[in-house]
C-alpha cells in the first residue's frame, strides 16, 4: 500500500512539473509576439489554453503527457493554432463544436457575434407563416459555421429552414458536410460545390429563374476580403496555416473578369451583381435579405455598394453597418427599401 500511494504521488507531482514546464514553454512563445506589456496576459492565456489541450490530450491517449507535448510542441514549434491542436472550435449556438483542420479557416468569435445578431434581426423582422420555408444561401461557407449557426438559431424558434451552404474548396466542403452530419442538420443544410465567378452560378443555383421558387430569402456570406498588402502583415500562424485563397480578397483562376483592385472587395460587387438572380422579390417584413462580414475599415464601402444596388423594377436595398464586440465596424446588414 505504501508503495502505491509513492508511485501515485511520484505521477501526480511528475504531472504537475510537465504542466509547469509546458504552461512555461508556451507563455514565453506567445510573450516573443507581443509588445511587452501584454506579457502578463500572455502567462494568463498559456494557463488556460494548457488546461483545454490537457483535457483533450486525456480524451484521446492514456499516456497523455506525451500526446500533450506533442500538442504544444505543434504550437511552439510550428506556430500551429490551438483550434487546429484541439481539433474543435464552439461556435453558438450548435450543439456540439465543429471540428475544425487546416487549411479550412477557423471559425472566429466576431462571427458568431454577428449571425446571433442576424438571427435576431430575422426572427423580430419576418413574420413567421404556418408551412412557410425560410430559404437562404451562404456563399464561401468553409467549416460549415454560419449556415449550421444561423439554422440552429432559426429552427430552434420553429421556423423551418432550407440552408445551401456552398464552397469551391474540396477540403472545405468535406469539413462543411462533416459539421452538418455533426450537428444532426443534414435535414436543413445542403453542402454543394460552386464557384461563385463562374457564370453560370446564380443560374445553377436558382433553376427557376422565372418564378421565385428557387430563389433565396437571405444571401449571406463570410468572403475572402483581405487585401494583397494586408496578407503580408498577418501573424506567422494564419499565413502558415489558413488557406490564402480564403482570406484574400483577389480573383483568381481561369473565370477571371478583369477585377484586380486590391482593395478587398472583388466578391462583394461580384455578389452584389448577382443579387437580382438570388433574391426572392416577395420577401415580407424588415429583416436582412443581405448580411456580409466584412474587413477593418471595409463597411462603408460595402454599405454603399448595397445602397446603390438596384434590383427589379424599383426595388432597392437599405443597408446598415454592425459593429463586433470590440467596438469594430465587422457586418453590413441590408434589407428592402419599404
Amino acid at each position: 500500500m505504501a508503495c502505491t500511494k509513492t508511485r501515485s504521488a511520484s505521477s501526480s507531482s511528475s504531472s504537475a512539473a510537465l504542466l509547469s514546464r509546458l504552461s512555461r514553454s508556451l507563455a514565453e512563445h506567445y510573450t516573443r509576439q507581443a509588445h511587452p506589456a501584454a506579457a502578463a496576459d500572455c502567462y494568463e492565456q498559456a494557463n488556460q489554453e494548457l488546461r483545454w489541450l490537457a483535457e483533450a490530450a486525456r480524451e484521446r491517449e492514456p499516456a497523455w503527457e506525451s500526446v500533450l507535448e506533442g500538442m504544444v510542441g505543434d504550437m511552439v514549434e510550428r506556430d500551429k493554432p490551438l483550434a487546429y491542436v484541439l481539433g474543435t472550435q464552439p461556435f453558438h449556438p450548435l450543439m456540439h463544436p465543429l471540428v475544425v483542420r487546416p487549411p479550412t479557416l477557423i471559425p472566429r468569435p466576431e462571427t458568431e457575434h454577428w449571425v446571433s445578431l442576424l438571427a435576431s434581426r430575422i426572427i423580430s423582422g419576418r413574420p413567421t407563416k404556418a408551412r412557410e420555408e425560410f430559404r437562404f444561401l451562404d456563399i464561401g461557407t468553409g467549416t460549415g459555421c454560419i449556415a449550421l449557426a444561423l439554422t440552429a438559431h432559426l429552427r430552434a424558434t420553429g421556423r423551418t429552414v432550407r440552408a445551401t451552404a456552398v464552397d469551391r474548396a474540396p477540403t472545405a466542403l468535406a469539413l462543411a458536410a462533416e459539421n452538418t452530419a455533426r450537428q444532426s442538420l443534414a435535414d436543413a443544410v445542403v453542402v454543394r460545390e460552386a464557384d461563385l465567378f463562374t457564370p453560370s452560378f446564380a443560374d445553377a443555383l436558382t433553376r427557376e429563374t422565372g418564378t421565385d421558387v428557387g430563389r433565396f430569402d437571405l444571401v449571406v456570406s463570410n468572403p475572402p476580403y483581405i487585401t494583397k498588402a494586408e496578407y503580408a502583415t498577418l501573424d506567422h500562424s494564419v499565413r502558415a496555416w489558413e488557406d490564402h485563397g480564403a482570406l484574400v480578397g483577389e480573383q483568381v483562376g481561369s473565370a477571371s473578369q478583369g477585377d484586380v483592385k486590391d482593395d478587398g472587395l472583388v466578391f462583394y460587387r461580384r455578389i452584389a451583381s448577382l443579387l437580382a438572380k438570388l433574391l426572392a422579390h416577395d420577401a415580407p417584413g424588415k429583416a436582412p435579405v443581405v448580411a456580409f462580414e466584412v474587413g477593418q475599415g471595409q463597411a462603408r464601402a460595402v454599405e454603399r455598394m448595397l445602397r446603390d444596388w438596384r434590383g427589379e423594377g424599383t426595388r432597392r436595398l437599405d443597408a446598415e453597418v454592425v459593429k463586433d464586440p470590440w467596438g469594430i465596424e465587422r457586418a453590413v446588414f441590408a434589407r428592402w427599401d419599404q
